[in-house]
């Protein structure tokens, strides 16, 4: 069964890393609301659908699969909808304007790479896991959904700020750049607080919910039991790394995100083959979830520095009137 499982994982990665390719086009041609709506919505639907599948239909393991697979197709589908009914596949206007291109190269195209990124660890993830059995996995599976649910606030939040610093960016108005960051900093860790705290409070109702097999649910219990409360420093992180890749930086978000992973698997690893216990792998998970609030501070003194100064930006060589202009037309987020 396991087998079974991994495999049809892997084949459902297919579609899963196309609907990440047009999400990504989504957001580098100015179409981030839409994308964010677009992963709110599939991310709701793949947890309704593993639990009809699952908890309803009692297929298991193969809920799972099933669930990611019409997810997976459906956002790939909405999202090529909208490119067409937005007239960004029109074959006359692939060749793109300096903006589009633009846009995609400092957005679009770091954001499929962390999507990538995503999608290995989380194949990395699962196999450290199955050294303790299909309870294990199956467990750890509607525990790290949940977490994926959790962090889509700071997914919306982190391009609603980029957008807001992309149209700030001209010199009369880029303090407020910086503003809008330090804002909506401070509201995501208001309301991952309470996300952290209402997830660990009420983990074995939400998980009972979901599903219905005990060594599940004990499974999944016992990662939220971990994990959840780290929450407070994963959605801020989360929140930071969505703005800089709106804004221009996501090849210093892309790097950020391959430290985090690289350390949860190999240290998660590493500790669990050492102690045969996967609640190390968790406690890794949680621990790099607030170690990662550790370059808030940075990521805030360079901000203030950078657009309290009307000067040419550092960074990507762009110049204060060029990313004026792609603010204003190659980032907008106007349905």
């Amino acid at each position: 069964m396991f087998t079974l499982y991994v495999g049809g994982m892997m084949a459902v990665s297919l579609p899963a890393v196309l609907a990440a390719v047009s999400s990504a086009a989504l957001r580098g041609l100015g179409r981030a609301q839409a994308a964010s709506w677009n992963s709110v919505g599939m991310a709701t639907l793949n947890i309704a659908l593993v639990y009809t599948f699952v908890s309803v239909f009692g297929l298991d393991l193969k809920g799972i699969i099933y669930a990611n697979l019409i997810t997976s197709i459906l956002s790939l589908a909405i999202s090529l909808l909208i490119l067409f009914i937005r007239q960004e596949m029109i074959f006359e206007r692939f060749a793109f304007a300096k903006k589009h291109f633009t846009a995609l190269r400092h957005v679009g195209i770091p954001v499929f790479i962390s999507y990538c990124m995503i999608f290995l660890s989380t194949f990395f993830f699962n196999k450290i896991v199955s050294h303790f059995g299909e309870g294990a996995v199956a467990g750890f599976g509607v525990g790290y959904r949940i977490q994926t649910m959790a962090i889509l606030p700071g997914i919306v939040i982190g391009s609603a700020i980029g957008i807001i610093i992309n149209h700030n960016l001209q010199a009369p108005h880029r303090p407020r750049a910086y503003a809008s960051y330090r804002q909506g900093l401070l509201q995501s860790f208001a309301l991952y607080a309470m996300i952290a705290v209402a997830v660990w409070i009420w983990r074995d109702p939400l998980i009972s919910f979901l599903i219905e097999d005990a060594a599940t649910r004990a499974e999944a219990a016992r990662y939220l039991s971990i994990v959840a409360l780290s929450y407070i420093g994963m959605g801020p992180m989360m929140t930071t790394l969505l703005t800089m890749e709106q804004s221009g930086r996501g090849y210093q978000a892309i790097l950020l995100n391959a430290v985090y992973f690289l350390i949860i698997i190999a240290l998660g690893w590493a500790l669990t083959r050492a102690f045969n216990q996967v609640i190390y792998f968790y406690g890794v998970i949680a621990g790099m979830n607030v170690v990662g609030m550790s370059f808030f501070l940075p990521f805030m003194r360079m901000l203030r520095k950078e657009y309290k100064e009307p000067s040419v930006l550092e960074g990507e060589g762009i110049t204060t009137e060029e990313e004026g202009t792609l603010s204003n037309q190659g980032y907008s987020t106007q349905a």
